[in-house]
Formats: structure tokens, C-alpha cells, sequence
């Protein structure tokens, strides 16, 4: 009997706990997703002010440049660690807009007449270019130069705004790769080139037509992703732009667009699906993206905000 009444109290507190106290589920809120970025906070970057940021670039080396309107008639490049700790000024001068690197970690700064300075590694100037008589025949004389960006070691893209996209080679040759024009395959007032040689593209952000476009490296150029809807009128839907102001693609031929209009960064896979935007509360200047995708540098008017993904156990690797 006594053991008649022990197993039915224990089937009884058994079905009680299964059936009139159920375990409550989890709750995700406020946990970010895996493609969710979020701001790092705590580092050196808090802490740092400049005036008049005008581009930003994670170099090959592991550094990340910076280029600030330090006074009207100056602007300085400087270098970070990628914890926002001071590296060096690594280059002063006037009228300077845009950064790239290339493969040997050779710098290179465009300025806005039509110049692009080629620095060694230790600020050493290996090389001037003068682009302004290379493209008389297809930009106006009021054009200036907006962006650059290295392929390779043998070439690279320059934005000329309002007007022309050109691809300028170091052997002195060029093409143009997209002209002025409100249809998909043109552009008005292109920023934020990049390149890649793999997959052989050319991307750009065609500011005034609230798009952005991938071409061909290849001759003749062709539309490889058109991003920004059929309309060149922009929007605030996650899709849709208004002013685009940069652009990168990652290894993994992820496409990043900073929105500058409505103050976002959206990724987008290579078949032009979004992924993920990243609503920001102020007005971005320029960004940079690490090459698997997994951090970002947002640079403003006068701070730089640093994001990643979460991270995944097993995977490493700060940038």
C-alpha cells in the first residue's frame, strides 16, 4: 500500500510539472541575429573627433585611414589601428578626397583637381598622376574627381562628378565605363567606386539617379546588378535609396550600400536580395568594409563608428 501511494504522488507531480507548469519559452528580443550588425562601444574611437571626415579605408596592411578637412586650406590623412588607437599623419595636402591601396600596400590619395599621389608604405611619394589631360574629351573642364579605388597593382577607377565613370590604366591607356544619362548603365554624379577583379566588376553609386550600379571589367562593359528599383526617383523602402554615397563588395560578392539620404547601410546578396540594414542616427560620409564582410567602419561629418557581426564560437579574427 505505502508503495501504492509513493508511485501515484510521483506520476502526479510528474503530469502537475508537465501539464500545469510549463517551462517558459525564450525570448530573442534585443538579441541581434547572426546578419544584424552591431556598434562596438568602449574603444578608442569613442573618444575621437575630426572636422570635415571625407573618406575612410581599411588598408590591406591592417590599418585604417582616414582622410579630415583639418582646416580650409589643408586636409590630413591619418592612420588608426583598427581599435581606433593613433597611428600617424601619414600625408598633409589640398584637396584631398578619396584612398585606395593596392596589393604591394602602396596608398594611393586622389584629390579633387584630377591628381592621385602614390605613397609607399612609410609616406614615401613614389608617383603623381595628372588625369586632367587624359579626359578632356569626355568631362567638362568644372568636373572634379570624387573617388578612387585600385583593381590591381595595374590599374584603377576614377569617379568623375557630375559626369563620367573612367577606368584608367598605368599604362596611360583608359575607357570610359559609364557616361551621363538617367538609364541603368549610366550615371550622374558617381561616388564610392570599387572594383574587383573576381568577379570582374566594376561597382559604383550613381548619387543623383539613386542608384547603384555593377559593370563589366570587361570590354564591351555590360550590367552584371542594378540596385535601387526601376524609378530614379529613390525611396525609404529597404530596397531603395535616396543619394547613395559609397559602395563595396566583399569574398563573398556581398554588395554594401551607404544610404546616405536615409542615413543606412544595406547589404545585399549578388542576385540583389536584401539582407540587412543598419539604421544609423545621423548622416554617413563614406565606409569601409573588411573582406569577409564581418565589420564595418562608418566614417560622419566628425566621428567614426565601428559595427560587426556577433560572433559565431569558432570564429575569430578582429578587423
Amino acid at each position: 500500500m505505502k508503495r501504492y501511494f509513493v508511485l501515484t504522488g510521483l506520476f502526479l507531480v510528474f503530469l502537475g510539472c508537465g501539464k500545469k507548469f510549463p517551462l517558459p519559452e525564450e525570448s530573442n528580443e534585443g538579441m541581434p541575429s547572426e546578419k544584424d550588425y552591431v556598434e562596438i562601444q568602449n574603444t578608442q574611437w569613442d573618444n575621437l573627433q575630426f572636422n570635415h571626415l571625407k573618406d575612410i579605408f581599411l588598408g590591406e596592411d591592417g590599418y585604417v585611414y582616414l582622410i579630415s578637412g583639418d582646416t580650409l586650406s589643408e586636409d590630413t590623412v591619418y592612420s588608426f589601428s583598427v581599435t581606433g588607437e593613433y597611428g600617424n599623419v601619414f600625408a598633409k595636402g589640398n584637396g584631398f578626397v578619396s584612398l585606395s591601396q593596392d596589393n604591394d600596400e602602396n596608398l594611393y590619395i586622389a584629390t579633387k583637381n584630377g591628381f592621385v599621389i602614390k605613397y609607399r608604405w612609410d609616406g614615401v611619394v613614389l608617383d603623381t598622376f595628372d588625369f586632367q589631360f587624359v579626359c578632356t574629351d569626355t568631362v567638362y573642364k568644372d568636373s572634379f574627381l570624387t573617388s578612387i579605388d585600385a583593381i590591381s597593382d595595374n590599374d584603377f577607377v576614377l569617379s568623375f562628378a557630375p559626369l563620367n565613370l573612367v577606368l584608367h590604366y598605368h599604362n596611360e591607356s583608359y575607357d570610359t565605363v559609364a557616361t551621363y544619362g538617367t538609364g541603368i548603365e549610366y550615371t550622374r554624379n558617381p561616388h564610392g567606386v570599387y572594383g574587383r577583379s573576381v568577379p570582374g566588376i566594376i561597382l559604383y553609386a550613381s548619387t543623383d539617379n539613386n542608384w547603384v550600379e555593377g559593370l563589366s571589367l570587361s570590354v564591351p562593359h555590360y550590367s552584371m546588378i542594378h540596385l535601387g528599383g526601376d524609378s530614379y526617383n529613390g525611396g525609404s523602402d529597404d530596397t531603395l535609396f535616396l543619394k547613395p554615397v559609397d559602395v563595396y563588395m566583399d569574398d563573398s560578392s556581398y554588395v554594401y550600400v551607404l544610404d546616405g539620404g536615409n542615413m543606412a547601410m544595406k547589404k545585399f546578396d549578388f542576385e540583389g536580395d536584401i539582407v540587412t540594414v543598419l539604421h544609423l542616427d545621423e548622416k554617413p560620409v563614406a565606409f569601409s568594409v573588411s573582406h569577409d564582410g564581418k565589420t564595418l567602419y562608418i566614417a560622419f561629418t566628425e566621428r567614426v563608428k565601428k559595427y560587426r557581426l556577433p560572433e559565431i564560437p569558432g570564429e575569430g579574427g578582429e578587423q
